[in-house]
């Protein structure tokens, strides 16, 4: 059985398709997102997922410490 992170979920836990709430941990401004999901590693959230309009820059949408739903679209 491989090692566990304490009080972290594995990845394995998530399942396609559901949405899980998160918090910002880091913006790459003109890449993406990554989200705390309470895993031993963040979830990414790609610009072009961040909003139903063009994007050129994550900051316009996101910022730091926002707390967000994420769907998981794949794992």
């Amino acid at each position: 059985m491989p090692p566990r992170a304490i009080g972290r979920r594995p990845v394995t836990d998530f399942v396609i398709g559901n949405s899980y709430s998160g918090r910002i941990r880091y913006i790459k401004p003109k890449l993406g997102a990554f989200i705390d999901v309470g895993s031993h590693s963040d979830a990414f959230c790609h610009i072009s997922c961040t909003s139903d309009t063009f994007v050129s820059c994550v900051t316009d949408v996101l910022k730091v410490d926002d707390v967000v739903n994420a769907r998981v679209v794949e794992v």
